[in-house]
């Protein structure tokens, strides 16, 4: 899967800061009016979670990209930033295990990042 290129440095930037598990779902197919690309992390604590938000935030606003909007700064147990066309889920592991985005949209074609982006589909 060919992923654009604010996908890619988005990813690389949450790898950068140390998250874990990071994973894109193709979402084009299935939401297409909602968003194109979910890209889902897992952070160690609230601070690490936070920490995540704010580097993304603004390294992609180095690169003349701002979010539409962000949610969940002050539980800090999810995070999510709106983009547009892709959407970024920085959450603590017991969130993202209770939430189970993974399983909820498992049709979606995904794309695992590890230093390295690699299709599962």
């Amino acid at each position: 899967m060919e992923l654009p290129e604010s996908v890619k440095n988005c990813v690389k930037f949450l790898y950068d800061k140390k998250g874990e598990n990071i994973l894109i779902l193709d979402m084009r197919e299935l939401i297409p009016e909602i968003t194109d690309y979910f890209i889902i992390v897992t952070g160690h604590t609230h601070d690490h979670v936070l920490s995540m938000e704010e580097y993304v935030e603004g390294e992609l606003a180095k690169r003349g990209l701002l979010p539409h909007h962000i949610e969940g700064h002050r539980h800090s147990r999810w995070i999510l930033m709106d983009y547009g066309f892709f959407i970024v889920h920085i959450m603590l592991k017991e969130a993202r295990e209770f939430y189970s985005l993974e399983e909820l949209w498992g049709d979606a074609p995904r794309v695992r990042y590890d230093g390295e982006f690699k299709e599962e589909n």
